[in-house]
């Protein structure tokens, strides 16, 4: 079964300043909650940041598992979230880490939407809600029984698209969403 994907704007909020949030879902009557979560926005210039920690991935593609624990997991809560973080204290995160840029080829199926949640989102999930993922679309993300022709700008890598609508509009006006840039 597809599930729904859900955006929010936030406006108005001040350059490198750290947030806390949460997440509703259900209905008044049986409200479900998550969080608290935390993220820090970037700073701006004139903000005295001479640094920033980038984690950076590519080709992830198969979900693999070492020790019973999915390699992304691995990653995020054995590594990134042990040494730049406070494991015990998540939201360390969101200021230790600017981002997590993930360079394609995020699973090898990119036209099965169960594996999103298997091999990436879900393995990265106690990181996420911390730190933004900054994606960008491999290969894999257009192979599959959705692969077609660039030209096809309205079905090439169709999941992933569905998941990243909302990235900046100021890369390529002939390929939307191939590229963009932040700043």
């Amino acid at each position: 079964a597809d599930v729904s994907i859900f955006f929010a704007d936030l406006k108005g909020l001040e350059s490198n300043t750290l947030y806390e949030y949460a997440v509703v879902t259900g209905n008044s009557n049986a409200p479900k909650l998550a969080g608290p979560y935390h993220f820090k926005t970037w700073p701006k210039a004139g903000d005295d940041v001479a640094q920033a920690k980038f984690v950076v991935i590519a080709d992830s593609q198969d979900g693999r598992s070492i020790n019973g624990m999915k390699v992304m997991q691995r990653i995020a809560e054995n590594g990134v979230m042990q040494k730049d973080c406070d494991i015990n204290n998540p939201q360390t995160c969101a200021s230790n880490v600017a981002g997590f840029i993930l360079a394609g080829d995020f699973t090898n199926w990119a036209d099965d939407r169960p594996r999103w949640n298997e091999q990436v989102f879900g393995p990265l999930a106690k990181l996420l809600a911390h730190v933004p993922l900054i994606p960008s679309a491999g290969n894999h993300e257009y192979d599959g029984s959705l692969a077609v022709k660039l030209e096809e700008s309205d079905k090439w890598a169709i999941n992933y698209r569905k998941y990243f609508a909302r990235l900046p509009s100021n890369g390529s006006t002939k390929h939307p969403l191939h590229w963009y840039a932040l700043d």
